[in-house]
């Protein structure tokens, strides 16, 4: 009777280290912001919820990723001076978010919304200049850039 209790005593144990083992060798950076900024025509507010995960497997590296952003444009002027306007292009960390319509804007407003990778999860959680290009059309080709923070 005691060396089946001794038997499962370390069992236990044994699950329990390797428990604790696993969780250690993960590196979790969770994030929930709203960054700003302001350029001459545009301000903008993004908001990133998601994680990124480091761990290994099979003695390599690996990251995993999963969240959502939500991009919220705004034209600075009058809803008269974007009539023209058919394409917005937005190139921040890497990634080209458009809108392309046949039609004059309704709104001054534009929300692109959609799924993260890893790289504004990092540059986030690192407190890392986010640096963001805005392109559009109407009155000739027009481009802007602004920080976020």
């Amino acid at each position: 009777m005691k060396r089946e209790i001794i038997a499962i005593s370390i069992s236990l144990l044994l699950i329990l280290g390797v428990v604790i083992l696993n969780i250690s060798n993960k590196d979790i950076k969770k994030v929930d912001e709203v960054l700003n900024g302001e350029s001459e025509h545009w301000s903008v507010e993004y908001h990133i919820n998601g994680f990124m995960e480091y761990y290994a497997e099979d003695e390599q590296s690996k990251i995993r990723s999963d969240g959502t952003y939500e991009m919220r444009l705004t034209y600075k002027g009058l809803l008269e001076e974007i009539d023209e306007l058919r394409m917005i292009e937005i190139n921040v960390l890497d990634k080209t978010i458009g809108y392309k319509t046949s039609e004059k804007p309704g709104d001054l407003e534009f929300v692109f919304r959609g799924n993260l990778n890893y790289s504004p999860i990092i540059a986030v959680a690192n407190k890392k200049e986010i640096k963001l290009a805005i392109s559009w059309d109407g009155l000739g080709t027009n481009e802007e850039s602004l920080e976020l923070k």
